[in-house]
């Protein structure tokens, strides 16, 4: 689902086993600073075209060095738009976390967009891989869409403790159906059935479709599927999606449980 600010904050926290590492185990309790974004990566549904990078831990140095890596630019034939690049230290505006706004200098049409960093300054991070993309060694990336154009973001792999695993399906943007009665989104594992969901039409719009599988491991075979059928509030198709995986060897996600990313 499109992450809330909360969501973003509490994870921006030290945590060592969610953050994969945020801690670190010298004896000493030393942070770096710990970077993500809001929207993530590849979130899509902007009314206007604005993204923040949270960063905790952060100094006066290491904030100044990531808001002079900063720039936006259209995706993906990277033309650069006029930006202006706003600094809020952490305990500013109710925030206890540093945050560099980024937004155009003026109306942009609908589309992708990036905010491109031109490699992290030294002492800072990325929490995980779902909160920006690698262009390369020393580019990395923030592409969101203004306007709609949902799609699947990220399945969720949650297990349980009784031998079940809870799995999310999290979209770009909040979806509804495009007719009434069509069983859309499903799961299975291990060949059964998790759950199959119907989506009435003017149903409340979601961006999160969840399923508890029985019986099952994170190593056992997930099958996802998304129909035709849903889509944006505006009326904006999702594509079908339909993809067989296991996640014992996924890396963790926002949620802290491990997860695929669907990239854009």
């Amino acid at each position: 689902m499109v992450p809330t600010k909360s969501l973003i904050l509490l994870l921006a926290g030290c945590f060592c086993i969610l953050l994969q590492g945020a801690c670190k185990s010298d004896g000493e309790h030393e942070l770096e600073g710990r970077l993500s974004s809001l929207p993530a990566d590849g979130m899509t549904g902007l009314s206007d075209l604005h993204v923040d990078l949270i960063l905790s831990n952060g100094t006066d140095g290491l904030r100044q060095g990531l808001a002079s890596r900063l720039s936006l630019a259209t995706w993906p034939q990277r033309e650069t738009v006029l930006s202006t690049i706003t600094l809020t230290p952490g305990g500013v505006g109710g925030s206890v976390f540093d945050t560099i706004a980024v937004a155009p200098q003026a109306a942009v049409a609908d589309g992708w967009y990036a905010v491109l960093i031109q490699g992290l300054p030294t002492g800072a991070s990325w929490q995980n891989s779902f909160y920006r993309h690698s262009i390369d060694a020393d580019v990395s990336s923030v592409r969101v869409h203004k306007g709609a154009a949902p799609s699947l973001w990220s399945i969720d792999f949650c297990p349980k403790s009784n031998a079940s695993v809870q799995v999310y399906l999290n979209l770009t943007e909040p979806v509804l159906a495009a007719s009434e009665s069509l069983y859309l989104v499903s799961v299975r594992a291990a060949g059964q059935e998790c759950a199959e969901t119907t989506v009435a039409a003017n149903s409340r719009a979601r961006a999160l479709y969840g399923f508890l599988c029985g019986g099952v491991t994170l190593s056992d075979v997930f099958g996802v599927s998304l129909m035709d059928g849903l889509a944006s509030v505006t009326g904006v198709a999702v594509s079908p999606f339909e993809q067989s995986l296991t996640a014992d060897r996924l890396d963790f996600g926002p949620s802290g449980c491990p997860a695929y990313k669907i990239s854009p």
